[in-house]
Parts: structure tokens; C-alpha cells; sequence
């Protein structure tokens, strides 16, 4: 009896799964559809869907850190969840590759034109330009990366009197790799406000 209910258990998750994948490739072809249509529309559309999703896995990642440093029964009710919503990240990363292409229509740092006749931006420049976000998207992906590489393969870490050094160490990683990663959306904001203020 208990193997008949478990083969219809099996054979419902395999028709969900069908189901989902058929919607997630309609929802790809929308997506495209979308991004050849209105570029412009679709990258203002694209970076706070991605941010949410981006929100979630990073958010994973830091209660996963939390309760690897905390320790106690309090997070193994949550555990399996939020290495499931960690081990996301890989996902995220791939995700996060269209917005690389539709940066002039997020940033006004991106578009040559607008910075060259703005000096205000071409003082910012060092450090607003295409090729030192994407190395700072780079750093940040592979730090956040290597720390659920870490966390969910459970490898022994160094311990200190009553803190785990590493745990220590890549909470203020992640803390400041987190707030960098939150400046794409105030950027955006900055801009828009520069672009319709008089």
C-alpha cells in the first residue's frame, strides 16, 4: 500500500514538474520577446525582478552563515531551506549576465555619450564605467559563491576560543559585499532622479 501511494506521489511531482518547466519556457519566451521589443522597458523591468530573486538567495546565504556561526537547535528547522534557497546562487549568477548588456538603458554612467558631456560623470568615471562593475559583480558573485561552496559542503573550519574564524571573517565579507551589491538599485534611483530633476 505505502509503495502505491509512494509511486502516486512520484509520478504528481513528475506532472508538476512538467507543468513548471513548460511555463518556465514560456516565461523564457516572453522574456526574449520582451527584451527584442522594448530593450528599454524590458532592462528597467528586468534589474528589480532580478534583485528579488537575487534577494532571496543572498538572504538564504546569510541565515545559512547565521546558524553555522550561532550554532543551537533554533536553525534546523530552517537549515534544508536555506541551503536550498543558497545553493540558488550559481542560478543567480547566470541571471545577473543580461543586465551586463542593457547597462545604458539602466545607468546613465554607461552611456559614452551622456559622460562626455557631463563632468560630473567623467569625475565618477574611475570607478562608474562598465568594465569596473562587471569586475565588481565578478568579485562579489565569487565571494558569495565560494562562502555556500563552503557552507554546504561542511568543511572544517578554524576554531577560536568561541567564534569560528572564518564565519567571522565572511560575515563582514558578505556585509560589505551585500551593501555594494544594493548601490545597482540606488545608482538607478540616482540617475533617474538626475535625468527628471530640472
Amino acid at each position: 500500500m505505502s509503495e502505491q501511494v509512494g509511486t502516486g506521489g512520484i509520478e504528481r511531482l513528475k506532472r508538476h514538474q512538467t507543468r513548471a518547466a513548460v511555463a518556465g519556457a514560456a516565461g523564457l519566451v516572453a522574456l526574449v520577446a520582451g527584451g527584442v521589443g522594448d530593450p528599454e522597458q524590458f532592462f528597467q523591468s528586468y534589474l528589480p525582478a532580478f534583485i528579488f530573486v537575487f534577494g532571496i538567495a543572498l538572504g538564504s546565504l546569510a541565515l545559512l552563515m547565521l546558524q553555522h556561526m550561532t550554532g543551537g537547535a533554533w536553525g534546523m528547522m530552517i537549515r534544508r531551506i536555506v541551503e536550498a534557497g543558497s545553493r540558488t546562487l550559481p542560478l543567480v549568477a547566470v541571471l545577473f549576465l543580461p543586465m551586463l548588456f542593457g547597462l545604458p538603458h539602466l545607468y546613465i554612467w554607461a552611456v559614452p555619450e551622456v559622460v562626455a558631456a557631463d563632468p560630473i560623470l567623467q569625475d565618477k568615471a574611475p570607478y562608474l564605467n562598465v568594465g569596473f562593475f562587471a569586475a565588481r559583480a565578478a568579485f562579489f558573485f565569487a565571494i558569495w559563491l565560494a562562502f555556500a561552496y563552503f557552507l554546504l559542503v561542511s568543511l572544517t573550519i578554524v576554531y577560536t576560543a568561541d567564534h569560528y574564524v572564518v564565519d567571522v571573517i565572511g560575515g563582514m565579507a558578505f556585509a560589505l559585499a551585500a551593501h555594494a551589491a544594493m548601490r545597482w538599485l540606488v545608482r538607478r534611483r540616482e540617475a533617474r532622479q538626475a535625468v527628471t530633476s530640472p
